[in-house]
């Protein structure tokens, strides 16, 4: 199963267990649950595996929307994606035979390949500039919130309000 970031390109693949739809659910909450504060949608194919799609979106806080049946342009970085994976995994060659290291050795090599349409830098590097800046602003907002505590408990006109 892989996983396309529409702006940087960023890959991750996993396995499920299995094809069904409990086990693509589970594989694709826990893999994106350190990134539920950042993915905001998620796209599917119409097959019977993202049956659990509401919950997908319930765990990660996303919104879900399938492509309509034939139509696998409307998900054209994951098909994309898929082939450059293949370019690794010869025709013939079942890609549920590859274990989890192959899988991340392919899309290592997938993430650290410089694209045209991302400037000729790779999916690894602007998605480390992105999770720095994510993690910048966050640390900003915690500032910004620690200031205005450290305000409100300074503020002697607030000292009357507050419960004893």
């Amino acid at each position: 199963m892989t996983l396309v970031e529409r702006k940087t390109r960023f890959t991750v693949a996993t396995k499920a267990a299995n094809k069904t739809a409990r086990a693509v659910t589970d594989a694709i909450c826990n893999y994106l649950k350190p990134y539920r504060d950042r993915v905001l949608t998620l796209t599917y194919d119409n097959g019977r595996k993202f049956a659990y799609h509401e919950e997908i979106a319930r765990e990660l806080t996303a919104e879900g929307f399938f492509a309509h049946p034939y139509h696998s342009w409307e998900r054209g970085l994951n098909e994309n994606t898929n082939g450059l994976i293949r370019q690794y995994v010869p025709k013939g060659k079942d890609i549920d035979d590859l274990n989890d290291e192959d899988v991340a050795e392919i899309i290592e090599k997938i993430s650290m390949r410089p694209r045209k349409c991302l400037g000729f830098k790779t999916p690894n590097q602007l998605f480390l500039k992105h999770q720095l800046k994510w993690s910048c602003k966050i640390r900003q907002s915690v500032k910004v919130y620690s200031n205005l505590m450290k305000e409100y408990r300074n503020d002697e006109t607030t000292e009357v309000f507050r419960p004893v």
